[in-house]
């Protein structure tokens, strides 16, 4: 049988992704025993270090300013702010995930060679806008201004649907600084049907009383009832957070009339962030500005919760070489040989629920995955009001594990095997040992991410998946126009490959500070709000009460009823919806890879895993796992940090375990970089794991003479690398 060849192209871009500072200020600072307090203070004398800090954790800037006057006393204290300071300075030189002012961002290009070359930091580009727990508050105030509220426009609650005599909607309350949702109901009545019918394009108090004022019904007594409504969330004001498209501020200023109380605040407000963003060198006196007008507005504010900041590099040159694709197809290759499909089982079960309930109906989504009258969607089957009431966030502890063994497996135990009995630090794969692993092409989204680290003679290559190529960059599509319109191409080709269906992005806000991390431009033509504003216009959104559900041929299928097409939902960011999501959401979100396979990479067995060592494994000069150390945290509570022969402890625990100088916690996504031979570095590690049972180290590869620099230091870095189905597009145009 002729075997399918990879269908998948790379996009001629790629989002680079660096710290703010080079690797080698880290090492010329940290390879030393210990720090002292001079090299503490040279760290915090870099301007732009204090106003990174200023961003991520006003309280220990202020701490550091009592310290430096000598106001801090207590030696522990004084100790614990050192290490704060030391590992916020290792995340600023060697982690890549943007966060702040620690790592920036910019777009590049693949080329005849690889030439990245940072401009300085005074020409990078920093987007600063207000947290969203700021801006929620913001928006709950704006509706106690009469003025306002007598002027803005109200619309019907997004989740809102009829069931019989009866309205049902979801609604949320604040508690603990978390909303916390439920599942509400009104009766259905002429009055209510009119109202609702009104707002739907959006209309004022006075509008809408105006349609049920009658003989019998007074105005104010309308108005009155109607506020009730906007009380219970039934109708919801313009002002409510949108989490696409234009920034939140400047749709309140353009939406605000210039003659009321709050529009001159919230125009200084703009223009203060204005002035902050025009520099990377700005002090505290215009970050306390901004905090007290803030608070003139938002007297409640928390002050570290007010500023969300991207930052954009600026590059010389920022190519790589075309023969890195090369490598990246191969990688996909094995990748796509190694990773089994999975069902999931909440879709799964869904189908099989929906089957036996409804067999071959096309009925409303809202009906279906309502918790007490459909079939409800993975948890939520009963009567769960609150919807989040009783949600199980952690597995219970299980005696026994089941494991799924494959060919693939025997392969890699058996290498390991021969790895650890000749004590080789790599195990390298082969076309030859891979040559009897099918390949499957039929199962992976249209448009994919990869995320690789590029080094002087070798890739890694850490994963390849995402439902789109989008969830990795549409965040970043705020502030940088040159990303902007590479996500909006890979939105078009997407849209290309299901020419005949409507690919729709979902429109949601689960908490108000996810905001941070659900904002991006539009880039889709087609939305579906929930419980979020949408802008677009009204003829491109998708309410969910025009949506039908239906399975054929073993899969779940949604219909736009105004439109007559299946529609795809899309979701652009790189959210957990998994945590604690409603229904609808995790149903929607979950649709995007149904019967696909959602990431592909190498991967160790979890048998394989509970091994105390496990080698670096390459595929030529592909990395495509680094070497992986598991360590129980009572071998190194052993160690006593205050004895006088630390590092000559740590020194025999690296050579026993072979770690190198340079090794990476990792916890989740997020890694930590230590340096072994340092009793600060040292520290951050104890104070890191303490409370943990066992933690995994991985080597850190990163060294100097890398391909990104600037004046001759070496940056970490990691660059997103986007594919999309290429046969798909020629199969659909001849």
């Amino acid at each position: 049988m002729k075997k399918e060849r990879n269908p998948y192209q790379i996009f001629n871009n790629y989002y680079l992704r660096t710290p703010l500072f080079s690797i080698s200020d880290y090492q010329k600072i940290i390879e030393k025993d210990n720090l002292l307090d001079e090299d503490i203070k040279s760290i915090l004398s870099n301007p732009t270090f204090r106003e990174a800090l200023q961003l991520a954790s006003p309280d220990l800037l202020l701490q550091v300013e009592r310290w430096e006057k000598g106001l801090l006393k207590h030696d522990a204290k004084i100790q614990k702010l050192k290490i704060s300071v030391l590992k916020y300075f290792t995340r600023i030189s060697s982690r890549c995930t943007p966060f702040g002012l620690f790592a920036s961002c910019s777009l590049g290009k693949f080329s005849t060679e690889s030439n990245i070359s940072l401009q300085e930091i005074a020409q990078y580009k920093r987007v600063t806008s207000f947290d969203y727990t700021f801006l929620s508050k913001l928006s709950l105030l704006l509706l106690q201004d009469e003025q306002l509220k007598n002027q803005s426009l109200f619309y019907v609650n997004s989740s809102l649907y009829r069931i019989g005599d009866h309205y049902r909607y979801t609604e949320y309350t604040i508690k603990n600084n978390r909303r916390e949702y439920s599942l509400e109901g009104i009766q259905f009545s002429p009055y209510i049907e009119k109202i609702l019918t009104t707002a739907k394009q959006g209309a004022t108090l006075n509008q809408l009383a105006e349609v049920i004022t009658e003989d019998d019904i007074t105005n104010e007594e309308a108005i009155s009832f109607i506020e009730e409504l906007v009380q219970n969330q039934i109708l919801v004001s313009e002002f409510a957070l949108n989490v696409t498209g234009e920034e939140y501020l400047e749709r309140l200023l353009k939406t605000i009339p210039e003659h009321t109380e709050i529009y001159p605040k919230l125009l200084q407000l703009k223009k203060e962030l204005t002035r902050l963003d025009s520099s990377f060198e700005n002090s505290k006196d215009i970050y306390n500005n901004i905090i007290n007008l803030s608070k003139q507005i938002v007297p409640n504010l928390n002050k570290d919760y007010l500023f969300q900041t991207n930052t954009f590099s600026s590059t010389h040159q920022n190519t790589l070489d075309r023969s890195l694709k090369r490598k990246l197809y191969k990688a996909l290759k094995i990748f796509n040989k190694v990773t089994l499909p999975t069902a999931n089982k909440r879709l799964e079960n869904f189908k099989r629920a929906f089957i036996q309930r409804y067999q071959d109906e096309e009925l409303p989504l809202q009906l279906v995955l309502d918790a007490e009258l459909g079939i409800g969607y993975g948890d939520y089957k009963d009567n769960n009001t609150p919807l989040l009431e009783n949600i199980p966030l952690f597995p219970k502890a299980k005696r026994y594990e089941r494991t799924i063994w494959t060919d693939y497996d025997t392969i890699m135990s058996q290498k390991l095997h021969q790895a650890l009995l000749h004590q080789d630090k790599v195990i390298q794969l082969t076309d030859e040992d891979l040559k009897e692993l099918p390949e499957q092409w039929n199962d992976l989204p249209d448009t994919f991410s990869s995320l690789i680290e590029v080094y002087k003679n070798k890739v890694y290559v850490k994963s390849m998946g995402g439902s789109s190529a989008t969830n990795v960059l549409g965040r970043f599509t705020v502030g940088d126009t040159e990303l902007y319109e590479y996500v909006k191409e890979i939105a078009a080709r997407e849209q290309q490959l299901q020419h005949n269906k409507i690919v729709a992005e979902i429109v949601h806000l689960p908490e108000d500070r996810t905001g941070n991390i659900l904002r991006r431009m539009h880039f889709r033509e087609y939305e579906i709000p929930y419980l979020s504003t949408s802008t677009i216009p009204t003829n491109y959104k998708i309410p969910l009460e025009d949506i039908l559900v239906s399975v054929r041929n073993d899969r779940i299928l949604l219909t736009s009823q105004h439109h007559q097409k299946e529609v795809l939902p899309r979701l652009s960011n790189s959210h957990n919806y998994s945590y604690n999501p409603l229904p609808l959401y995790y149903f929607l979100a979950e649709l995007q890879t149904q019967n696909q396979r959602r990431n592909i990479r190498f991967s160790w067995n979890t048998v394989l895993t509970n091994l105390p060592y496990l080698p670096r494994v390459e595929y030529d000069t592909i990395i495509l796992s680094k070497a992986k150390w598991l360590i129980n945290t009572e071998t190194l509570q052993k160690i006593a940090i205050n004895d006088g022969n630390v590092l000559e402890k740590i020194k025999l625990w690296q050579q026993e375990l072979q770690l190198p100088d340079y090794v990476e916690l990792v916890e989740g996504d997020n890694t930590l970089l230590i340096y072994i031979h340092n009793i600060s570095s040292i520290q951050i590690l104890f104070d890191t794991v303490k409370n943990k049972k066992q933690f995994v180290l991985q080597e850190f590869l990163f060294d100097t003479g890398e391909i990104v620099a600037k004046n001759g230091k070496s940056y970490t870095n990691q660059c997103v690398v986007s594919f999309f189905n290429a046969k798909k597009v020629h199969d659909e145009y001849n």
